[in-house]
């Protein structure tokens, strides 16, 4: 999937929470049909009858397996939760947002800024804050280098996990949202 970029962050996220409703009712339609546990199973593993919580370019379905869904879900939630927090701390100086969801390359978030300033964000759910090293991992990411693109940046880190709901850790300090 190409990095969507947008100017207005209320259409966008209300877009694509419709996006990602839908998503969940087709799939879930899908799952609540298979009546044996190992049919479902495999279903889930390996049969592409789901479709990604967010669309393609033109808003087209993705199709995917259910264990991919269920990955993509969270952290595509997580990304329009942390877009929406972004846009209301910095509404008045946005001039746009680049948005990068399921397999895209970059950083998963950037805001830019009218001070030429980039907001930058790592957006990921897990199971456990230390799961994988993954909260370690992108800080790290987003501790290199003072810049990006050789203009000033904030950074921050959006996670959901099952005892953090979902957290912004910026300079180290975390913040429940």
């Amino acid at each position: 999937m190409s990095n969507k970029r947008f100017e207005n962050a209320t259409d966008y996220i209300k877009n694509g929470k419709c996006f990602l409703q839908k998503a969940l009712e087709r799939n879930f339609s899908t799952i609540k049909s298979k009546e044996e546990a190992v049919k479902l199973f495999s279903m889930i593993k390996f049969n592409r009858e789901a479709i990604l919580p967010y669309g393609g370019n033109d808003g087209e379905e993705l199709p995917t397996n259910f264990m991919e869904f269920i990955n993509q879900l969270y952290t595509t939630a997580i990304s329009y939760k942390a877009v929406e927090w972004l846009n209301e701390e910095y509404k008045d100086s946005i001039t746009e947002f680049s948005l990068c969801l399921g397999e895209s390359n970059g950083r998963d978030l950037t805001v830019f800024l009218k001070d030429n300033t980039h907001v930058i964000a790592e957006v990921f759910a897990v199971t456990h804050p230390d799961s994988n090293q993954k909260l370690k991992h992108d800080l790290l990411a987003l501790s290199a280098g003072q810049s990006e693109h050789g203009v000033n940046s904030i950074r921050y880190a959006f996670l959901h996990c099952r005892k953090r709901n979902l957290s912004v850790l910026m300079k180290g300090v975390p913040k429940r949202l």
